[in-house]
């Protein structure tokens, strides 16, 4: 079929569009050549209209899609700030938790010397018994 206003008969108008071959075909064609493959009714002025609709409608979407894309960029950058702000918190609440563990274990080695060198001193002095501590 060449690329006219005409199907190749030379004297039909195009009016369908066949879907399954995805050509326009004059009624004659579609009957016989294009039977059962579905067509719809052809107009040029039609299908611009119809183009031009599906160009706004893909245009509209991709721009949704692009907002999408923005707001999923933006969440994901605020996830990954919060990410890191939560580790850096845990990381000085660790670090104040083992500063506090390590300041009782040091008082707590303070208090155990001080308790054997004041056992110490009792033992030394001989008057006083075990019993007596």
């Amino acid at each position: 079929m060449e690329n006219s206003a005409f199907c190749e008969h030379n004297y039909e108008n195009l009016l369908k569009y066949c879907l399954t071959c995805k050509e326009i075909v004059c009624a004659y064609c579609n009957i016989n050549s294009h039977e059962g493959h579905g067509a719809v009714c052809y107009d040029a002025e039609e299908a611009k209209e119809l183009a031009k609709r599906f160009k706004n409608e893909i245009s509209a979407r991709m721009d949704h899609y692009y907002d999408l894309k923005k707001e999923l960029d933006t969440r994901k950058e605020e996830s990954n700030s919060l990410l890191e702000e939560l580790r850096k918190k845990l990381n000085a609440e660790d670090k104040l938790d083992i500063a506090k563990k390590l300041d009782d274990l040091s008082i707590e080695q303070q208090n155990f010397i001080v308790n054997l060198n004041t056992n110490k001193h009792l033992k030394a002095i001989p008057h006083i018994n075990e019993g007596e501590i």
